[in-house]
């Protein structure tokens, strides 16, 4: 699957998870209960379906931790001082990534690669964005073709909510802002940014007086 079709998949497994969650609870937020372990796994049984539908042999681990994806991204750093992108992520050996996309080798000696990282948010705190924003940086930079590792990008998908009598621009401000925060982290990096979205939850069930979008930010190297 391209950056494309992953980009399509998470918007619409986000999509759905709110509108269930709208219609288990009556239209209560999402974001206020922090059921963010509803997104994430329909986001990874929609990519799941995307890929058998694709005919890809592409694979999806949840929760991975960062040792593992760096263990497995065939990277190579030089002796001496570590980068700063990976003593960020070496120096938090307990954390993890929400869903990792693995390309998949042939051969019992060829190990899987992971390829793509991505957080998913159910917060639309634009703090906690930049902070995973970071996280995915940093690794795509670690695993990364810098080092001759295989991981190729990352995205963070998140909600972003907006009173339903002021919807509209409400959230393209709510987007522009963001944007900005999470741009200036990518040009520090030497990253490119591309945003998808903002687009609506189609939703019967919508929560009590706000409208809920799906954004989805997505971060790699910049080309020379």
């Amino acid at each position: 699957m391209n950056r494309r079709d992953v980009t399509t998949v998470l918007h619409a497994a986000m999509a759905e998870a709110v509108r269930d969650f709208h219609a288990w609870t009556g239209g209560e937020s999402i974001e206020e209960w922090g059921v963010e372990s509803l997104l994430t796994s329909t986001c990874a049984r929609h990519l799941a379906t995307a890929i058998k539908d694709n005919g890809d042999t592409a694979l999806i681990t949840m929760e991975q931790t960062f040792a593992g994806v760096l263990a497995y991204s065939q990277r190579w750093i030089q002796p001496g001082r570590r980068p700063h992108c990976l003593r960020d992520v070496e120096d938090k050996p307990g954390g993890k990534v929400d869903l990792v996309l693995w390309t998949r080798t042939s051969g019992p000696d060829a190990p899987d690669k992971p390829r793509a990282m991505i957080e998913i948010k159910r917060s639309e705190r634009t703090e906690g964005l930049c902070e995973d924003a970071v996280r995915v940086i940093n690794f795509v930079r670690a695993a990364g073709a810098s080092y001759g590792g295989t991981v190729r990008y990352g995205a963070v998908a998140t909600l972003l909510r907006a009173p339903a009598a002021r919807a509209k621009a409400s959230m393209k401000a709510k987007v522009a802002h963001r944007e900005a925060a999470v741009a200036k982290l990518a040009k520090k990096s030497g990253m490119t940014l591309k945003v998808s979205g903002p687009r609506w939850v189609a939703d019967p069930n919508d929560e009590r007086g706000h409208r809920t979008a799906t954004v989805v930010f997505v971060l790699s190297p910049r080309q020379t």
